[in-house]
C-alpha cells in the first residue's frame, strides 16, 4: 500500500510544471548561443538571421521599425517561435535561458516590456509582440505584466549602488527607478532625475553613483536620462 502511495505522489508530481527563476533574459548569453559573435546582434552575411524561416521573418520582421528582422528582440521572439537549427548543447543553454512553454513565454514578453521602459515612444509596436505572445502561448497580458513586474523589481534590487550613497538614498532611488520601470512616463523618469539632482547638490559622487546603477540596470534608460538634462527629450 505504502508503495502505491509513493508512486500516486510521484505522478501527481510530475504533471506540475517546474517554475523557472523570475528574471530578466540574459539575451546576450542566449545570442551568443545562437551563434551571435560575442553575443553581439549583427546583419552579416553569416548572422545567424539567415537561418529563420523566410516566413518567420516576414512574421516578426515588421513588429518594430522596418519589414526585416533588425532587432535582437525580434530575433528572439521569432527564434523561439520558429526554431532554427543548432547544435544541441547550445540550444540546451538557451533552453535553460529561454524555457519552451509558459515560462519562458513570460520571460519573452517581459523582454518586450523592459524595452518599452527604454523606448516608451515605441508602445504600439512593443504592444503588439506582447499580443503575439499572448495567442501563441495561451498566456495573458496580466501574466506577463506580473512576471515583469517581480524580474524587473529583482533586476532593480540586486543591482549594487555604491557609496557615498547611503542605504536609505539608495533605496529611493530604487524605488523611483522601478516606478519608472513599471509605468514609463515623462513624469516618473523625471522626478528620479529630480531626486538624482537633489543628491547631486549634498554631494556630486552621489550623483555619480547613481548614473552608473542605471547604467547598469540599463544602458538606454542611462542615455534618456542625459537627454533630458542636454534638454534634448
Amino acid at each position: 500500500m505504502k508503495k502505491i502511495i509513493i508512486t500516486i505522489l510521484c505522478i501527481c508530481l510530475a504533471d506540475i510544471p517546474l517554475m523557472a527563476e523570475v528574471r530578466l533574459m540574459n539575451t546576450t548569453n542566449v545570442l551568443k548561443n545562437y551563434g551571435f559573435k560575442n553575443g553581439e546582434f549583427h546583419f552579416g552575411q553569416s548572422s545567424p538571421i539567415h537561418k529563420l524561416p523566410f516566413e518567420a521573418e516576414m512574421e516578426y520582421g515588421d513588429i518594430e521599425e522596418g519589414e526585416n528582422i533588425d532587432t535582437q528582440e525580434e530575433f528572439l521572439t521569432a527564434a523561439y517561435y520558429s526554431p532554427i537549427k543548432i547544435e544541441y548543447k547550445a540550444q540546451a543553454a538557451i533552453d535553460k535561458e529561454l524555457p519552451k512553454g509558459r515560462e519562458g513565454a513570460l520571460r519573452l514578453g517581459a523582454m518586450w516590456l523592459f524595452k518599452l521602459a527604454e523606448k516608451p515612444e515605441n508602445g504600439l509596436q512593443y504592444k503588439k509582440a506582447i499580443d503575439m505572445i499572448c495567442a501563441q502561448s495561451n498566456v495573458t497580458r496580466a501574466e506577463i505584466d506580473k512576471y515583469y513586474a517581480e524580474a524587473i523589481r529583482k533586476k532593480i534590487y540586486e543591482t549594487p549602488i555604491n557609496s557615498p550613497v547611503t542605504k536609505d538614498e539608495a533605496n529611493q532611488a530604487r524605488e523611483l527607478l522601478l516606478t519608472y520601470t513599471l509605468t514609463p512616463t515623462e513624469k516618473n523618469i523625471r522626478q528620479f532625475l529630480g531626486y538624482q539632482l537633489q543628491l547631486a547638490l549634498d554631494d556630486k559622487n552621489k550623483s555619480t553613483a547613481l548614473t552608473s546603477f542605471v547604467d547598469k540596470v540599463s544602458p538606454a534608460i542611462t542615455f534618456k536620462l542625459l537627454r533630458i538634462m542636454l534638454g534634448n527629450n
